[in-house]
């Protein structure tokens, strides 16, 4: 069996190939790729795309390496077409489609497997008789209602005038991309026979999307340091609370301010690209005026070790996202036993059930947020243990023998199922 693999970022050896680092999205595919690879009747291919020119002038980046072959397709001559693009909201469907049919005609897969509606390569099944399994993540149609969340009207007019807003990166021309993309995704579910997901959101977006799609459940695995790690709070009296990401950080640093005035000695730490986001500025703006510039860390990417570690001796997760479906994060953290502090949206409850592997709130409700995240200072012990259940969770549902026999099995029934 062939099966190609369309992602939305590229694997590690591309990166390597490119001298470029990591991107910070898409961490479990690289995992899938690895316990996959097992397979032995499995032949697997990788394609993936670049919005912008690739340094060696090449046309395409092509090779093979450990058993996998790798495509990585520029969709941009200069950068300029780059910049006209992103004001565009991506790169013209036709060319992603075509760049799927190509690689399709090249590898001749038993099946297509696309990672994601948020791009165009789920609209390769106008193109090719191959069948074609579509994997939800990022839902856009759940998540354009929204996008704006957090954010009043004077931070995102001044971003108008902002060096992103200009290089086609700003608030307004993300929401121009995510409204293209979620008409789209509409688009390519309604094509859809073959449909896959995690969660009740993801199932009841499907229903409602891909009325005539078959649905799979199919789980993901982690990176490997999150399996190892487990949570040993540090005995400081000083507490840390890790948030990871931008989405929802404004309610975040509302609910520190909130656990400081209970009494707790705290401070956020926040991992990734937020301090130079639009709700990164945002939280620093509300920080200040509350004085807790010093509580909060921006510690910007790291890498999975040092997630991991961080995690480890953090005191509390809080994932207070407005939207979301199945956060890699979020799994982490569940995988490494920290007790979480998360919102009640998407595929969120479906991860955490409330009281048992976790705390959930509603979106936004700092107040809320803060009560859950004190509850769980104010008791070790109730952490200790909800952290210790939701690891217990996590680490089957992630178990990466398990989610490869899952998505093996799910590949045969496909095609098995044969061509249209």
């Amino acid at each position: 069996m062939r099966v190609l693999l369309c992602v939305n970022t590229p694997m590690p050896a591309v990166c390597a190939r490119l001298g470029r680092d990591l991107p910070s999205g898409g961490g479990w595919l690289p995992s899938l790729l690895d316990v996959l690879t097992s397979a032995s009747d499995l032949e697997l291919a990788v394609l993936s795309l670049d919005d912008r020119p690739l340094e060696s002038g090449n046309g395409a980046l092509s090779f093979k390496e450990d058993g996998v072959a790798y495509w990585h397709i520029p969709l941009a001559e200069s950068r300029r077409q780059t910049l006209a693009h992103r004001w565009s909201g991506g790169p013209p469907d036709a060319a992603v489609v075509a760049a799927c049919r190509h690689v399709i005609r090249e590898f001749q897969p038993t099946l297509v497997h696309v990672n994601g509606t948020e791009t165009a390569f789920g609209l390769v099944q106008h193109a090719t008789r191959v069948p074609v399994l579509v994997s939800l993540q990022g839902i856009l149609t759940g998540s354009l209602q929204f996008y704006f969340s957090g954010m009043s009207a004077r931070p995102v007019i001044s971003d108008t005038f902002s060096k992103r807003f200009v290089h086609g990166a700003g608030v307004i021309q993300g929401y121009r991309a995510v409204q293209r993309g979620a008409e789209r995704e509409r688009h390519i579910l309604r094509l859809a026979r073959f449909v896959s997901g995690r969660t009740d959101w993801d199932r009841q977006v499907a229903q409602l999307l891909a009325p005539r799609a078959r649905y799979f459940h199919s789980d993901r695995v982690l990176r490997s340091p999150f399996y190892a790690r487990q949570w040993q709070p540090s005995q400081a009296k000083e507490k840390v609370l890790v948030h990871v990401s931008g989405k929802g950080l404004e309610c975040s640093v509302a609910a520190l301010r909130l656990v400081l005035e209970r009494g707790h000695d705290a401070r956020l730490l926040v991992i990734g690209s937020a301090r130079g986001s639009l709700m990164g500025s945002i939280a620093l703006r509300r920080a200040r005026e509350w004085g807790l510039e010093s509580r909060i860390d921006f510690v910007g990417e790291l890498g999975a070790d040092e997630v991991a570690e961080v995690l480890s001796r953090c005191s509390v997760y809080v994932h207070s996202s407005h939207a979301d479906n199945s956060p890699n994060a979020l799994a982490e953290a569940q995988a490494v036993g920290v007790p979480v502090v998360a919102t009640y949206v998407g595929g969120i409850p479906s991860m955490v059930q409330h009281d048992c592997t976790g705390l959930l709130v509603p979106r936004g409700d700092a107040v809320a947020l803060a009560a859950s995240v004190a509850s769980l200072l104010d008791d070790p012990e109730r952490a200790r243990v909800l952290g210790q259940a939701a690891r217990v969770v996590a680490l089957e549902r992630h178990r990466p023998s398990r989610v490869r026999d899952q998505t093996l099995a799910m590949y045969r029934e496909i095609a098995q199922s044969g061509r249209p």
